[in-house]
């Protein structure tokens, strides 16, 4: 295709050349030239040092978060590691591209880190590295492009380097944008190669060179560089020097790749995607609107607040702050503008990278203008193209051109005003970089190293693990501590041994993750049992390391003391600890003591684990309906007390096994599931109905065993928000405060609002199952520190809204609606007692709404089992914790320690019965009931009797008798709101005392404003308690005496001791054991007949600490065919836990039987084991690692038949007898020989590229084809509609129509200068694209996001009239 243009265009592009060009050597002497030269040498290098400064003035001294902490530690184990597929941490995973950080990035870490350098020296040397590369390459660029001069060429390429997308990642993640650095080096062969310098294979394999230094660790990172060097191929005039570039680059870049492709298509055939459960479509397609993409701030984690504080300060300011919204506006419009105007070479190809860049970084953005497919193009994001769903990564499509824009634009107009054009340019740039001089490019939370205690802790573990596992509790989302903020947990890089912890990505199969979760989750809610330690048995971890030093922002509800309750009441004791004593050591009340001291680090050991393999006999095997952490409920049940094989849901063999041994449970119930929140991060059982916002973690295997809400007595409730939702935060979701919860009939539960939005015009909705004639009705509103009360509501029904005031009471009250039948009723607020200062946070509650006529239940449904009549049907409550913590220095109670679960107080399931059958009914329950607590732990002989007045919460920790019982840890916590506090003694006998102590939490403070009334018969006495505690007085003699309390309305009265002279204290109960008789357990409700309970096991202690008493019914109980509803009232005494229904001949217990034969090592590798086994029956070889498709097993040279235990233990199904059996890794060996074929490949291109060519005749340079006028108008009219439909549409073609109109204007022949052509000279210029864009960023900065948006889709008109520019030279295919 040939060159084509006007005579004027191309007199004027050789005049712009010849003003550009420096003088040539004719011109000028040696020495002027060589001067010339070296101060350009000399600028480039302090360009250089400047990016060097930046990096290493970011927390010096400091480690920071950047891509891999291991790098910073152990590079050489890390490395090695990436040289297997098999990572034997998280009970065996696949490492994530881990491959990709063999080079460059890990043998830079690694020369390094032998030279001894200090590791956050490496860090900043190898970020100076990549800024230098990136700079380096686009002043390199715009050299062979011939564009700008030697000075702005620098400007450009120190534009490229400190680009908004260049800072938000650098210091965190520096190897994604690596490959944007590298972007230029591949261009810049292509480009000698079209210009002729450079033969075509020499030209495509230096590009390919340039293309492995891009790494391979992030593949869409990399894949996201090559539309530019294609789009300039394919841009080329037509002819042999570009079908031969083209082909050979194909060709090349495709080899060099093929170290890392073929290990990521291995990775992807056998990996447990984790990409669901980490960001979504929605938060990284939320942010890049057209303004953002083209300034640069198209990265979701540029906004990203961290503990209500950026994460990375200077990213965050250039996205969020108005000031600099402009600047880096201003920019990007100077940078478009010089890319595009008349004059700069390859402008067609700058504007078409653009908006390629544009198209695709945009793609899934929804708004109030987007097109009526962005829904449906982001779910894809959440879909098949998850992988690709950060498309920020595309910013280098857009950033390039800018920055190639920016060196060319203060060549442009003349020479008088270049000047002063390049410290405009350079002023804009300067002031984008305000934030990084006062914020830094690092993530807060860098640290100078990490402990020491955390080395010798992991020193200890190397040396004593051994082949066990280590379980590191609590869980976290990542590395963030106290001592700072590593991101990637210290473990990964210090222990050589196996280790797994809850983290908020689920690695290695879902069956772990939900087990790991649960198991975390009884320890930050302090519910630790022998079950919970059988289950850590079960699955060999022999092992747990405790971390204290959790940052305090992340730990969720995972306080240390309720780490160490869990512990505690597990029966585990600590093994070693490590570094000092963190939290707070002293606090003026117990109730705010929620970090109290303990060792920054301690080990506790698990006995009796299982091996890592071993056998279990096959016979064994026991059927489970539910989810993989039914083993956990199981086993607190005491359903499960060995190792007996299960086979989960509809695995293979499941089938065989009989319905004796099947347990059906409700523990896999249909949710939304936020993982990475860690903690309180599920809903509340949704119903058939509701659809999942979320993806939850499942297998196909598991889900006909799912249970579901289902609504009795009403169609539904719902709510406009609800703090049991998946959309609450996570320090305040609660699924116990679901819209049901002001129907339950409990005044201590209600629904809540999340409180995003404000309490004004929430709303709350019953929908009856049919019409109600509604004439009034009861509502409780909800009076604590959520917000100011409600003043007044709307009314809502079928009938019409009427308006109600509303007593500032928690208490019930009538409200009437408009009368007459109703199918739904809506209460509304409409108005709040007084303003709060802002509404962001402000939430309403209602506490119950009554009915008249109506009773609405919730029941948790569960399916029909697989089998006929499952011989055990488990009935569980999942996600609360209480109100009060058992700590090193106190009892702790404070609300906000409770999570009260989607069952609240009460407990209500329907599950089916195949049949009329027999079943005998156990179960957990926790005593909740203060009086009936009371009444049980005063014993007859024991004195003194103590009670209280009332008592904060209804957790027996707090009972009048902790003040009595000789334990200042132990304390009795009044009600706020008890306006005479007082305790009741009964001392047994009479005594003599004149004085009596009473100690406070803040007794060490000095005195408390306290008083003291003593009453005992007839005779009062009072006094000020003493700084000693001591309250004296006339002496009295007494036995039954009570004690009132008086003090200032703002302390709450927290008595952790009082001593009376000559009284012996109570004492701790300890293990007196507690049975009580039939009808003295909870209540059960089985179809509406009531079925009473006896306790059968636990103690006094037991009561106390909160912890679960076992019980029984009475008698069996008869089902009948059809669904059985089993509940518990929410007034009980008792708060159910736990209830299994057996039939007679339900699976019973097999001691001995059920544990694991361990098997004998010979070899134990990432990709091939042996084992020595003996079997005397039919068995299952277990390894207590992740089920994986890759691993298979052979005995004798035969293959065994694979088998998933628990819904994720790797297992074989193993003849009787024994022998050697080998586990080999099997996609190990051809990821391996990738590695070595991919190398070859890569030294092939290098010698490809090193060979210099023949000298023999070839095609000469090719220039820019020729584009048509088509290609130009759907550029444009597609760009408007993707960016804005319709309205972008017009904007598009109207400006593309008045660009065009006016270019015809100047293009008319003789025609004299008017006014007209003077107008057409400006619109018609680059300059409309700079004040569109510039207006752009301002309408942003101002709050007008569409208005922006509309403006930026005339900016893409204005680049799509380049395409189709008769003063350019064009290309077409």
């Amino acid at each position: 295709m040939a060159v084509t243009g006007s005579t004027r265009s191309q007199e004027r592009t050789r005049l712009t050349a010849a003003d550009l060009r420096e003088p040539a050597a004719g011109q000028a002497g040696p020495a002027r030239r060589e001067a010339s030269t070296l101060r350009h040498r000399l600028r480039m290098v302090a360009a250089c040092l400047l990016l060097a400064a930046i990096a290493f003035n970011s927390a010096p001294g400091m480690l920071i978060p950047e891509t891999k902490l291991d790098l910073a530690i152990d590079p050489a184990g890390f490395l090695s590691r990436a040289l297997h597929l098999w990572d034997p941490a998280y009970f065996g995973h696949l490492q994530n591209q881990a491959y990709g950080y063999l080079f460059p990035m890990g043998p830079f870490y690694l020369l390094f880190h032998t030279l001894d350098m200090p590791a956050w020296d490496i860090q900043r040397l190898w970020m100076s590295l990549v800024l230098c590369a990136a700079f380096v390459g686009t002043e390199r660029l715009a050299r062979a492009l011939n564009i700008g001069t030697p000075n702005t060429r620098i400007l450009g390429g120190l534009a490229y380097a400190l680009a908004p997308h260049a800072l938000a990642l650098i210091g965190v993640n520096s190897s994604e944008f690596l490959p944007s650095a590298v972007l230029p080096w591949i261009l810049l062969p292509l480009v000698h190669g079209a210009q002729g310098r450079l033969s075509p294979r020499r030209a495509a394999a230096l590009s390919a060179v340039a293309f492995l230094f891009a790494g391979g660790v992030n593949a869409a990172a990399e894949l996201a560089v090559l539309p530019a060097p294609f789009l300039y191929l394919i841009t080329r005039r037509n002819g042999p020097r570009k079908w031969r570039l083209l082909a050979w680059w194909l060709v090349l870049t495709g080899a060099v790749t093929l170290w890392w492709l073929i290990p990521l298509l291995l990775l992807g055939g056998y990996i447990f995607s984790f990409l669901p459960f980490i960001e979504t479509a929605s938060a990284t397609t939320g942010v890049t609107s057209l303004i953002n993409v083209l300034r640069g701030t198209s990265s979701w984690i540029s906004f990203l607040p961290v503990d209500g504080k950026p994460w990375i300060p200077a990213a965050f300011d250039q996205a969020t702050v108005p000031w600099l919204v402009v600047a880096t506006a201003l920019v990007a419009a100077l940078g478009l503008t010089g890319a595009v105007r008349r004059g700069t070479p390859e402008r067609a190809f700058l504007a078409l990278c653009v908006l390629t860049g544009v198209f695709v970084i945009t793609a899934g953005h929804v708004h109030d203008l987007a097109h009526p497919w962005a829904e449906q193009v982001r779910a894809l994001f959440d879909g098949p193209l998850a992988p690709l769903r950060n498309l920020h990564k595309f910013d280098a499509l857009v950033r390039l051109p800018i920055a190639l824009g920016i060196a060319a634009l203060p060549t442009a107009g003349p020479v008088r005003v270049r000047k002063p054009a390049m410290a405009v340019s350079a002023g804009l740039l300067t002031l984008t970089l305000v934030p990084v001089a006062t914020g830094g490019v690092t993530p807060s939370g860098a640290f100078p190293d990490i402990p020491m205690y955390w080395r010798e802790a992991a020193t200890w573990l190397n040396r004593n693990v051994g082949s066990g596992m280590v379980l590191v509790m609590p869980g976290a989302a990542r590395g963030e501590y106290l001592w700072g903020r590593p991101l990637d947990e210290p473990m990964q890089s210090l222990l050589k041994v196996r280790w797994a912890t809850h983290t908020n990505v689920p690695w290695g199969s879902p069956g772990i993750a939900r087990l790991i979760q649960a198991i975390d989750e009884r320890f930050a809610n302090g519910r630790g049992s022998p079950g919970l330690t059988a289950v850590l048995r079960r699955i060999g971890v022999t092992h747990l390391l405790i971390r204290n030093d959790i940052d305090r922002e992340k730990i969720g509800t995972a306080w240390p003391a309720r780490i160490h309750q869990a512990l505690e009441d597990s029966g585990l004791t600590r093994t070693a600890e490590f570094g000092p004593l963190v939290g707070q050591l002293s606090s003026v009340t117990a109730s705010g003591w929620l970090d109290q001291p303990y060792p920054a680090l301690e080990v506790y050991r698990v006995p009796g684990a299982a091996p890592v393999a071993g056998t279990v006999p096959r016979e064994d095997a026991l059927h489970v309906e539910g989810a993989p952490e039914a083993v956990l409920a199981m086993a607190e049940q005491g359903l499960l007390t060995d190792d007996r094989p299960i086979l989960l849901g509809d695995e293979p063999g499941a089938e065989k096994i009989s319905s004796a041994d099947t347990v059906l449970t409700d523990t896999l119930r249909k949710r939304d599931l936020i993982f990475g929140d860690v903690r309180r991060s599920t809903s509340a059982t949704l119903t058939d109905e509701e659809r999942p916002k979320t993806t939850d973690l499942l297998d196909p295997k598991w889900t006909g065993a799912m249970s579901t809400a289902r609504y009795l007595d009403v169609k539904e409730v719902i709510a406009s928000s609800s703090d049991g939702s998946i959309d609450a935060s996570a320090s305040a979701r609660d699924p116990g405060r679901l819209p049901y919860a002001a129907l339950d009939g409990d005044l201590r539960t209600g629904w809540r609002s999340d409180g995003w939005k404000g309490a004004v015009g929430e709303w709350l909705e019953v929908r009856f199952t049919g019409p109600v004639d509604l004439h009034e009705f009861e509502v409780a509103f909800e009076m604590s520190a959520i917000g100011p009360p409600v003043a007044e509501v709307a009314v809502e029904t079928e009938r019409g809204t009427r308006r109600a005031a509303v007593q500032q009471t928690d208490a019930l009250q009538r409200l009437r609606p408009v009368t007459g039948p109703t199918s739904w009723l809506r209460i509304r607020i409409t108005k709040l007692a007084y303003a709060p200062k802002s509404s962001f946070g402000t939430r309403v509650g209602i506490l119950e709404v009554r009915v008249p006529g109506v009773s609405a239940v919730r029941t948790i449904a569960l399916p029909a089992s697989a089998k006929d009549s499952p011989g055990t049907v488990l009935l569980t409550k999942q996600g609360h914790a209480a109100a009060c913590m058992r700590g090193s220095a106190t009892w702790t109670c404070n609300a906000q320690l409770q999570i009260h679960g989607e069952d609240r107080y009460g407990f209500d399931r329907l599950f089916p019965v195949t049949r009329d059958e027999v079943r005998t009914v156990s179960g957990k329950a926790v005593l909740t009931d203060p009086r009936s607590a009371d009444l049980l732990t005063s014993l007859p002989s024991l004195f003194p009797h103590v009670g209280g007045s009332s008592t904060v919460t209804d957790h027996p920790a707090v009972l009048g008798r902790q003040a009595m019982d000789g334990d200042v840890k132990t304390l009795w916590y009044a009600q706020p709101f008890d306006r005479r506090p007082t305790l009741y003694i009964d001392l047994g006998k009479v005594h003599r005392f004149d004085q009596i102590q009473v100690l406070f939490p803040d007794t060490f403070l000095g005195q408390p404003p306290v008083k003291v009334t003593v009453r005992a018969g007839t005779r009062t006495v009072q006094g000020w308690v003493g700084k000693d505690g001591r309250v004296r007085f006339p002496a009295m003699r007494a036995r039954r005496l009570a004690i009132e309390f008086t003090a200032p309305a703002s302390r709450s009265l927290q008595v952790a001791e009082l001593r009376i002279p000559g009284v012996k204290p109570l004492g701790a109960l300890g293990g007196f054991p507690l049975r009580l008789p039939c009808g003295y357990g909870p209540t059960l409700w089985v179809d509406g007949n009531a079925v009473p309970t006896r306790i059968v096991d636990g103690t006094l202690n037991d009561v106390l600490n909160g912890r679960p008493l076992t019980f029984a019914g009475c008698a069996p109980i008869r089902l009948s065919e059809g669904r059985t509803r089993v509940s518990v009232a929410a007034t009980d005494a008792f708060r159910v836990e736990s209830v299994a229904l057996r039939t007679d001949d339900a699976a019973a217990e097999r001691t001995g039987r059920g544990k694991m034969t361990p098997a004998k090592g010979l070899s134990w590798g990432p990709d091939e084991r042996r084992l020595r086994v003996t079997a005397d029956e039919p068995a299952y070889l277990v390894v207590n690692e992740n089920a994986n498709a890759g691993w298979q097993a052979y005995l004798n040279g035969e293959r065994l038949t694979p088998v998933r235990l628990d819904g994720w233990r790797q297992a074989w199904e193993l003849p009787a007898g024994g022998g050697e059996v080998v586990l080999r890794y099997e996609p190990d060996a051809p990821y391996r020989a990738a590695f070595a074929g991919g190398a070859a490949a890569a030294l092939l291109v290098l010698a490809l590229a090193l060979i210099p060519a023949r000298r023999r005749p070839s095609p000469g340079a090719v220039g820019p084809g020729r584009a048509s006028t088509v290609l130009m108008w759907a550029a444009a009219v597609a760009a408007g509609l993707w960016s804005a439909w319709l309205a972008g549409a017009a904007v598009a073609v109207a400006v593309l129509l008045l660009v065009r109109w006016q270019r015809r204007i100047l293009d008319a022949r003789h025609a004299g200068p008017t006014r007209l052509r003077w107008i057409a000279r400006r619109v018609s210029s680059a300059w409309l694209l700079a004040v569109l864009l510039a207006a752009a960023g301002v309408a942003q900065a101002l709050g007008h996001g569409m208005a922006a948006q509309l403006l930026c889709a005339g900016t893409l008109a204005v680049l799509a009239a380049v395409l189709g520019d008769r003063e350019e030279a064009r290309w077409s295919g």
